[in-house]
């Protein structure tokens, strides 16, 4: 009897169940079906969107590849479009990379004001990688080193300079070029003084630096030069107007 009673019971919790299950059928099911189709959209299209990703990233890296390859048979000219096709659209990565190259080209071909134009929009181009940023700002500085005025060639490399920078040694060089080319002696000398006392500066920086930080000693000695004979001249001025003022008084004049 008391497993009658039990069978009994099951039967009815679960035609319970199933009558709950059809009510939140009845006023769920088509919500859940679409918030179903919709994760499954989702799923598909953010697997599409990587497909298509790669695809066009292997496409471009490919134009790329070939790119290279025509600069260095020396075509320039054909190299040229297809990094000016990729400039334009292709990644991120790839139309940096793309825009260096370019500006590469415009220097070798003399057109130093194009090639710094090209390094500046990588420069303000807020996705470019830091490191490609940085050796960007790097060459533009290095074109304008010698036309540019101190407070540009500071506001280019200072923050390259810092110690943290992987390309601090050619900032601080080149910082220390545009000090002296603007006579500050003193800040030229800092800086180069400054790489030959860190050991891990490269040695091809460091001999550059030893013949520099010999021309800054040898402007100074000269503009030490230069000073003694106005100095003099000026210290005997000064002692003839005070004798000639001495003479000119009553008591010297009697005397």
């Amino acid at each position: 009897m008391a497993d009658s009673n039990d069978s009994l019971l099951r039967e009815v919790d679960d035609e319970i169940r199933r009558e709950k299950l059809a009510k939140l059928w009845d006023q769920y099911g088509l919500l859940m079906l679409t918030a179903a189709a919709m994760i499954v959209a989702g799923v598909l299209g953010f697997q599409w969107w990587q497909r298509t990703t790669l695809e066009n990233a292997q496409a471009f890296g490919a134009k790329y590849q070939n790119a290279l390859l025509l600069a260095q048979q020396g075509k320039a000219g054909e190299a040229a479009k297809i990094f000016s096709e990729i400039a334009a659209n292709g990644p991120k990565g790839y139309a940096v990379l793309a825009r260096i190259k370019l500006a590469g080209g415009k220097v070798k071909a003399g057109k130093g004001d194009e090639a710094v134009k090209l390094y500046d929009a990588v420069i303000n181009d807020g996705g470019a990688d830091e490191l490609l940023a940085g050796y960007a700002r790097l060459q533009a500085a290095s074109l304008r080193a010698g036309k540019a005025d101190w407070t540009e060639m500071q506001n280019r490399l200072n923050d390259l300079a810092k110690a943290s920078s992987p390309w601090r040694y050619s900032a601080k060089e080149l910082l220390g070029i545009a000090a002296r080319h603007a006579g500050k002696l003193a800040e030229a000398r800092k800086y180069f003084e400054q790489l030959l006392a860190d050991p891990l500066v490269p040695r091809s920086i460091s001999a550059r630096v030893r013949v520099l930080l010999s021309l800054v000693t040898e402007a100074e000695l000269a503009s030490a030069a230069k000073k003694k004979p106005a100095a003099a001249a000026a210290t005997a001025t000064a002692t003839a107007a005070t004798k000639a003022a001495d003479a000119s008084k009553p008591g010297k004049q009697s005397k």
